[in-house]
Formats: C-alpha cells, structure tokens, sequence
C-alpha cells in the first residue's frame, strides 16, 4: 500500500526537527543540561522524588562538580527526609563553591540536623562572616570549642550567642557560661550568670544552684550557701547528699555550732564583766585596788577567750568547702580504733528501695533514693523517667517535666520517655501549648499510633477542629487497624463526618 505524498513529506519533516533538535543537544550541552534541571526540578515539586533523582544522577554523572546539580540532589534527599545524605550532596556543593556564604551556612545547618560533624565549618564561617552566624550556631560552636577545653574561645561563642535582651538567655547558656568564669577565676560574672539560669524551671538549674553553693563555699560565705543549700533541698530534693557536695552539710553545721558558742561565750563574758564592774562599785576603799587588780585580770581571761573563740571562727571560714578529710579520719581511727565508714549504698539496692517506696506511696522516700541513684548513674535516662512519675504522682508537676525532659535529652529515640512527658504536659500546660507538644511528638514518631491518636482527641474535643480531628483519626486507623482502641476512633470518625 502506497503512502499519500503528503504522509511521507510529513514524516521526513518530523524527522528532519528530531534530528535538528538532536544536533542542537549536541552542540549546545548547556541547554540539555537546563532542560533536564528543568525537568527534575519539575519532578521534585509534584513530589516525584525517586524520578527526579534519577535525572539528577545522570546529570551528576556528566558533570560531578556541578553545584547547581550537587545542591538540588541535597534538597531532594532533604524532602525525603534523609538529612544525612542531603548533608553528604550539600558539603560536596560547598566544596565546589567554599566562598559562598549562604550555602556555607545551609550546609552547617544541615550537617547539625543530620548530627553529623560541623564544627570545622563553623569556624570557616566565624573566618569568612561571623555576622552570619545566628545564636544557635554560636552556641554549637561555643559546645564544640567546650569539649576541645578551649575555655577562652568557648566563652566568646557562649556570649556572641546571647540575645540583646540579657534576661531572655537560655537557661543552658547561662550555667555554661557560669561554669566557663567559674573556670578562668571570674566568681562575680559565674554568679551572675548562675543566678540567671536558676530562674529555669529545668535541669539546668540544678547544674546553676550547684555552681552558687560552689562560689558561696569557696568564699566561706556560710550564711548565702545555707540559703543555696535550702533552695537545692525544696526543688531537687536528695540531690545534695547524691552528689560531691554532701559533706558541705556536716561544714554547715561545723560552722552554726561554733558561731553558737562564740556568741554564748561573749554572752558569758559581758555579764561576767558587768557583774564584776558592779561589784568593784559596791566595794569599800580599801579593797579597790585588789578587786580593780582581779578584775583586770578576769577581763584579760574573758578576752582571751572571745579572741580564741573567733581564732576558731577564724579557721573555719578559712577552710574549703569539700576537706581532704583522709587525714583527719586516719587520725581518729588510730585514736579511737572505732570509727566505722559505711560503703555507698548498692545501685540496684538504692533503685530497688525508690521503687518499694513508690509502690507503697510514699513519694518523699522514693524521691530521695532516686536521687541518690542519680548521683551514681545520672546518664541513666530510665532513672530520670521513674523519677518524673513519683513527681507527677506527688502533684511536683515542674519537677515532673524537668526530669521527664532530662529522660528524653538522654536518649530521643525512646518513645517511652515521650509519652511519659506528654501525659505531664497535659496537666501542666495550657491547651494550646499542649496541643503543640502532641504535634512535636507526631513529627518525631509519626508511626506510633498511642501518640496520632491522642492528636486526634486533642483536635477533636479541645481544639475543636473537626477537618484535623478526622485526619488524624483516619491515620491512627492507618498506623494501627487491629488497635484495641480502634472502635473509639470509628465512633469519633461517625460523629465527625
């Protein structure tokens, strides 16, 4: 069958622009190069992540360092939610381009939400423009020059990261930089810094209250480190006797009892005084020099009492805060032979002992052998969270969080120690604030059904946003079909639609 002219002219004039337009790809690799950007590009935003990689490898592939195509890669992986391969695509796109700035920046903060290294980058960055900087990457880079011990440096980052406003410096910030001064022998700025921190309501205001009792000690300012020493009882209760500072109670005490009896013995003295003044008064002439001479000599002895009494005083307040006490407790087993130095409570007897207390419901045991437990295990996220519980039954709803929080900076992952904060944000934080805590949690873990779940009741009967409600009902359905609970979602899903 012979084909019309028309048909065959046709097809060779589609033929002829397939081959001009083939040609063209290859005298002008720009353009195909912008096509197929163009077209990846395109794939990225309808969502098709794996087509547009593939285009975007191939390109790759042609030109490896390509920044262009190097920092798309890495905005995909980004999207995809795999932080540490868009890190790997965004540090060889830096590589390509190590003057540019913003992208320098974007790579840092990549490569911190990957958790991957970034410190040697920062320091780049501080090199090129440290107004790039924000206070959160002051503040990792001030952590990293921390754990290389470059105290100096550490400090400068620490303060470059501080807001305008002095007062609105996060609690972490502020007891690091206490503990930096404390370190370079500037106790006034350690105290002024350790004192803004104790305004938290989180663990860091334990680490600050410990750095005031630190200062107060090794000034022998006894009275203020009372005062230290109260606070740390009414708002960690047991962490004192769990940690090095203990025997700072027994020094306390040293110092009250011989303040007590320095003021008895000048009490004694002035009245003794008084009544041997009245008596040389009352006496007849021809005694007074006898009685003057006596009484000469009881005011010698009275004032060398008072001066040995605050000789003594002297002493004590000289005294550090923690005595090498080895010595002295040698010196007294040789004497007495009977002194008798208990071991430290075992750590699983000590955990064994808060959890019979919180069995029985007597919280302010339990409390206090937690915190005992902490002082020999405090990475022990497990402790934290038990200790959170006892708070929240024993309505301690601050301490709850703070501890509870603690147990999830300890190990994020665990999901246990999250659930176990929600249930305390729920009685301690206003509804929306709540709300945003659950919508956190589902962000972290969007695949455990306990957690979209309760998302969904906080949407429906608090919130009352019905579109959102159903939405997460219908995922916690998704996530879990067989969930025990899952005729209260069907139910709640029917009363919505």
């Amino acid at each position: 069958m012979n084909m019309p002219k028309a048909n065959q002219n046709n097809i060779l004039i589609s033929l002829l622009i397939i081959s001009l337009a083939w040609l063209a790809a290859c005298t002008n690799p720009e353009a195909t190069r912008r096509e197929n950007l163009l077209v990846a590009t395109e794939l990225k935003e309808i969502g098709d992540y794996d087509g547009a990689l593939v285009k975007l490898e191939i390109l790759r592939a042609q030109s490896p360092q390509d920044v262009e195509v190097l920092e798309l890669i890495g905005q995909v992986y980004l999207l995809k939610n795999d932080n540490t391969m868009a890190a790997l695509f965004y540090e060889q796109a830096h590589e390509q381009s190590p003057q540019d700035i913003a992208l320098l920046k974007q790579t840092i903060e990549i490569l911190i939400s990957a958790d991957e290294p970034a410190a040697h980058l920062l320091e780049k960055l501080v090199d090129l423009d440290s107004s790039a900087l924000s206070s959160e990457l002051w503040t990792k880079l001030a952590q990293h020059r921390m754990a290389e011990k470059q105290i100096q440096g550490s400090l400068q980052a620490y303060l470059k990261s501080v807001p305008e406003k002095v007062s609105q410096t996060d609690s972490s910030t502020a007891t690091a930089l206490g503990r930096l001064f404390l370190l370079l022998d500037n106790p006034s700025q350690a105290e002024y810094w350790f004192k803004n921190a104790t305004n938290s309501q989180n663990i860091d205001a334990l680490d600050a209250l410990f750095g005031l009792l630190e200062i107060k000690l090794s000034n022998s300012n006894w009275a203020h480190a009372e005062e230290v020493i109260a606070q740390l009882d009414e708002r960690f209760p047991g962490a004192i006797d769990a940690s090095d500072w203990a025997k700072a109670r027994k020094q306390l005490q040293h110092w009250k009892d011989a303040l007590a009896t320095t003021k008895a013995n000048l009490n004694n003295a002035n009245k003794f005084s008084e009544e041997a003044l009245t008596n040389v008064e009352n006496t007849p002439n021809s005694a007074e020099r006898s009685s003057t001479r006596d009484l000469i000599q009881a005011n010698r002895s009275i004032k060398s009492d008072a001066i040995a009494d605050f000789e003594t005083m002297q002493k004590i307040a000289n005294q550090p805060a923690i005595l090498d006490e080895t010595k002295e407790e040698r010196h007294i087993e040789e004497k007495k032979n009977i002194e008798f130095r208990p071991p430290k409570p075992d750590f699983e007897i000590l955990i064994s002992n808060a959890r019979n207390a919180r069995f029985k419901g007597n919280s302010v045991n339990s409390i206090r052998f937690y915190w005992q437990a902490l002082g020999q295990a405090n990475n022990n996220p497990e402790i934290w969270d038990e200790l959170s519980q006892v708070y929240l039954v024993d309505n301690q709803l601050a301490n709850a969080e703070t501890t509870a929080l603690e147990a999830i900076r300890l190990s994020p992952s665990e999901i246990k120690y999250t659930i176990n904060y929600l249930r305390i944000a729920q009685r301690n934080k206003p509804s929306n604030q709540f709300i945003a805590e659950l919508e956190t949690a589902y962000d972290r873990f969007p695949k455990n059904a306990d957690i979209a779940l309760s998302l969904a009741r906080a949407y429906d009967k608090i919130a009352n946003n019905t579109t959102a409600a159903e939405f997460m009902y219908k995922r916690f359905l998704e996530i879990s079909p067989s969930h025990p609970l899952r005729t209260e979602a069907e139910a709640a899903l029917e009363r919505l639609r």
